[in-house]
């Protein structure tokens, strides 16, 4: 039980190849210092990693991957990146539904 989380998020409008890409977003209510977790799915099946963000004191939180090195595989080979986001909840609240967005980075 507890008051119930809702998770928004945006990621940008368009990357160049190899260069950093933005994701924001905020929790509601307004939570600070709760972990929000990042699944990254990267272009052409190249697979997925995880990273975690905390959120400020308004409850909000970004995170940014330089596509170059957190895709190694990718040569000049861009496209469409998916990013999933979720909070596991604390003692006061329950977890989020995971939100997705998805981001493309340009070819090389």
């Amino acid at each position: 039980d507890g008051v119930p989380t809702q998770l928004t998020m945006t990621c940008p409008a368009g990357v160049g190849w190899d260069a950093p890409a933005t994701t924001r977003g905020s929790i509601d209510p307004a939570l600070a210092g709760a972990t929000i977790h990042l699944t990254y799915t990267r272009p052409g099946n190249r697979g997925t990693f995880q990273r975690t963000t905390t959120t400020n004191a308004q409850g909000e939180w970004s995170h940014t991957i330089d596509t170059k090195l957190d895709d190694p595989n990718a040569g000049t080979k861009g496209g469409a990146w998916t990013v999933t986001a979720s909070y596991a909840g604390d003692s006061d609240h329950p977890a989020s539904e995971a939100v997705s967005c998805t981001f493309q980075e340009d070819d090389g």
